[in-house]
């Protein structure tokens, strides 16, 4: 059997072929380097966190985070950085390199996810 991860990255691998207005609303083709960036996130990340992937409107790779009064999301920017967010009682977010100090404590401290 797949583990979580495995999973994850299958469907990324599918969702990759995305073309423009998959949806019929307009949505972007899925960006290459955002899937390939996501793929390798997964590969390095832990997290207790139940998660899910997707694809965003802009064409992005998103890791989503979920579990009892708690959501975040990540997504991968074709630039290599990322967009991290996380929704409690107020909205925080962060973007930059996955290699700065600044993500990673956010990523560690705010959405449990460790690289």
């Amino acid at each position: 059997l797949f583990s979580k991860k495995e999973k994850a990255k299958v469907r990324l691998r599918r969702l990759r072929h995305l073309q423009y207005d998959h949806d019929g609303e307009g949505a972007a083709a899925a960006q290459i380097a955002s899937v390939d960036r996501a793929i390798a996130f997964l590969d390095q990340m832990s997290t207790e966190h139940p998660y899910f992937v997707t694809i965003d409107d802009f064409g992005r790779a998103v890791l989503e985070l979920e579990s009892t009064n708690f959501f975040g999301d990540i997504a991968f920017n074709t630039d290599g950085s990322l967009e991290c967010c996380v929704l409690r009682p107020i909205v925080e977010a962060v973007e930059g390199s996955s290699a700065s100090q600044e993500v990673k404590s956010f990523l560690a401290e705010r959405l449990g996810v460790f690289l």
